[in-house]
């Protein structure tokens, strides 16, 4: 995911045909945090991970599980804004939060959604 983002900060504007922006750099530098954080180490490996610059000149980052079969099936989505501001999102069985968060925090509750059972 990381070699993703150094990608993304190639992108210039009108990246996708349609106006985009180009990837904030303040964006970029809090997905980079987040995604170095040692932490992430403690996702299932059942969870696939994603990175994707989005129109404004943010990222998404997502988490699914790739196991249809999973009996704890859960989702977490962090949206990055441009000023580098987390949201989070996770979706576990039928209780879903939404909050915004310090990177620190994204992560614990990252991680708490997506660990080994």
């Amino acid at each position: 995911m990381l070699e993703q983002l150094k990608e993304f900060a190639e992108y210039g504007p009108d990246w996708d045909g349609y106006g985009a922006r180009v990837i904030s750099p303040l964006a970029l530098a809090a997905a980079a945090e987040f995604l170095q954080d040692e932490a992430l180490a403690g996702i299932a490996p059942v969870y696939q991970g994603l990175v994707e610059p989005r129109h404004g000149g943010g990222l998404r980052l997502a988490w699914a599980t790739t196991d249809p079969e999973a009996e704890d099936d859960a989702y977490v989505e962090i949206t990055i804004d441009p000023e580098g501001v987390l949201n989070w999102l996770g979706v576990k069985g039928t209780e879903t939060e939404e909050m915004q968060l310090s990177g620190a925090e994204a992560v614990a509750r990252t991680v708490q959604a997506l660990k080994n059972p």
